[in-house]
């Protein structure tokens, strides 16, 4: 619906008229509430929905896709899979889950792991270069896409919810270890090696499978895309995908920097006003 406007040549009455006085917009209230009523749809939809996880149920899902992808190149570990993780639940750890909106099903899911409250896996067991040190970091895991049709659009769709709610929590880095051929994929992405020379790291849970270390700057994300006409340029930062929920649950952490929450950081608190956004199950 159009609000209704009408422009005067001249000022109100009650104003001196002169050869620069500008025009008059009068807006129509009635009209006006009335396009604040009416349903809109902006941006390019998807066929799932991506959010932070916030159920118990939503979690099942998150881990039955996860373990079904394990399973398929790593079974030993996807069996330890099966199960919800300590990490999953932590205190500054999200999970994020892609549902399809016509079965309800579990398309794909991430875990989000952030140093805010503890070491990350990556600080605790690996010598990791100077450019991380006093640095907030978001280590990476357990991605899991289903198979099929449509694995590409889920594991971008994911990656630019991991991307945006790095942006809002002021995340300086984000850390990944992939295997091959899944470290093409973060390549594409914009990832980098995050040691000077090649690294491999070997995971005997993991069988014999050697992964490489990658780190993404958040900041610098969308300079570099634009700058190297990045072919995700588009779908990451021009285009806008409303399936794609996660700042309702986040945008308290908006007014605060990160300093001042880990200054006044208290018990079961990132700070004196907002709860952990490990977020509660229920």
């Amino acid at each position: 619906m159009r609000l209704d406007f009408r422009e005067t040549a001249a000022p109100p009455a009650e104003a001196s008229p002169s050869a620069d006085s500008p025009r008059i917009i009068t807006v129509d209230h009635e009209a006006s509430h009335a396009a604040s009523a009416a349903q809109r749809q902006l941006g390019v939809l998807l066929p799932f929905t991506v959010k932070l996880v916030r159920t118990e149920a939503q979690l099942a899902k998150a881990v039955k896709v996860r373990a079904d992808a394990f399973l398929r190149h790593a079974p030993q570990l996807g069996r330890q899979l099966l199960e919800p993780e300590a990490a999953d639940r932590a205190p500054g750890n999200v999970v994020l889950l892609a549902e399809s909106k016509e079965t309800g099903e579990p398309e794909g899911s991430i875990r989000i792991e952030t140093n805010f409250d503890s070491l990350t896996e990556f600080e605790a067991l690996l010598p990791l270069p100077e450019q991380f040190e006093g640095k907030t970091l978001a280590q990476v895991s357990r991605l899991g896409i289903r198979t099929g049709p449509g694995g590409t659009l889920i594991k971008q769709a994911l990656f630019k919810a991991l991307y945006r709610f790095c942006l809002a929590t002021q995340i300086d880095f984000m850390m990944v270890a992939a295997r091959t051929p899944v470290d093409r994929d973060f390549l594409k992405l914009g990832f980098t090696e995050a040691f000077a020379s090649p690294t491999l790291l070997h995971y005997p849970k993991q069988g014999r499978k050697m992964l490489r270390l990658f780190a993404f700057d958040v900041a610098a994300g969308e300079r570099r895309w634009q700058q190297s006409a990045h072919p995700l340029y588009r779908f990451m930062i021009s285009e806008f995908h409303p399936d794609i929920e996660i700042f309702s649950s986040v945008r308290g952490m908006w007014s605060k920097p990160r300093l001042a929450r880990a200054s006044a950081k208290a018990p079961g608190r990132t700070d004196a006003g907002l709860p952990d956004f490990g977020l509660p199950l229920v």
